[in-house]
């Protein structure tokens, strides 16, 4: 009997960011346009899930592992927007934000104890309601 087994895994690798940003907002155009830039650390969570099954046979061998992340980073952000007033303290801003995100994380090969610079990019379009009292 040979102890040659044929192995394969699937990984999933989640991480959400939750920053705290300092943001400075410079008004153009009687507040209908504006830029804002802003930077601070951003706090990472999530987890790491494999499954790995090794056969030789009829024989199956299964393992599933599941590791906590619990990261600190540095984030900042760059946002170009639009500011429509709708009524007294009541504004639907329109934006489009560009952020840049450095962490350095445990590596998810969990076989090692490194770290991995993690440098992500990210850019979202929004639409807010922004109360002002």
């Amino acid at each position: 009997a040979s102890d040659v087994y044929k192995r394969q895994g699937k990984y999933s690798l989640g991480l959400a960011w939750v920053p705290l940003l300092a943001r400075y907002r410079f008004n153009l155009v009687d507040n209908l346009l504006f830029i804002e830039a802003g930077a601070g650390p951003a706090h990472g969570f999530g987890a790491l899930e494999s499954l790995v099954t090794a056969t030789n046979g009829a024989d199956a061998r299964s393992e599933n592992r599941y590791h906590k992340f619990n990261e600190w980073g540095f984030m900042t952000n760059l946002t170009l927007g639009a500011n429509i007033n709708l009524a007294a303290g009541l504004d639907l801003q329109v934006f489009a934000e560009g952020a840049w995100l450095y962490a350095e994380i445990r590596s998810p090969n969990l076989l090692v104890s490194e770290s991995v610079v993690w440098q992500q990019y990210f850019f979202r379009p929004g639409l807010a309601v922004a109360l002002s009292f």
